[in-house]
């Protein structure tokens, strides 16, 4: 392995993002620590790290048909898939006003609908979705309906 230094400058905080990467390539990063002391050993590697192009998150879910126990939702496929074939989706699901986002699906989902069942009558919900590529690239969620 051939390691590179990819800042110019030290960084302050914890947090840096890499620029000039090469698509579908596995990459490694670690970290060294600089002060007035000197600098310390590097860090263990990261566990490699594909650079992919982002997935625009998908359009937010509309529900199409609401019953007592679920509720039929579709969504828009993403804008820009990151230049692979959208795979999957996944959605979640949340109880309001405070509730944590659960997956709502328990096995790949194909199509931009799904059927969200198991909810209690008379709860609020709110769900969102998530888009996965070929790559293995996932987006960020869409909006919650």
């Amino acid at each position: 392995i051939l390691w590179q230094t990819v800042s110019k400058a030290l960084i302050s905080g914890n947090t840096f993002k890499s620029s000039g990467l090469m698509d579908g390539i596995a990459y490694e990063f670690r970290v060294i620590a600089e002060n007035l002391a000197g600098k310390s050993k590097p860090s263990k590697p990261s566990e490699p790290t594909l650079a992919l192009d982002p997935i625009d998150p998908p359009g937010k879910p509309i529900p199409l048909n609401i019953t007592r126990h679920a509720v039929a939702l579709k969504w828009t496929k993403p804008e820009y898939n990151g230049g692979f074939k959208i795979t999957g989706y996944t959605v979640e699901k949340r109880d309001l006003p405070n509730g944590r986002w659960l997956k709502a699906n328990f096995s790949n989902i194909l199509e931009t609908e799904f059927t969200v069942s198991g909810l209690t009558e008379d709860a609020a919900y709110e769900f969102r979705v998530i888009a996965r590529n070929a790559a293995g690239a996932v987006s960020q969620p869409s909006e919650p309906s």
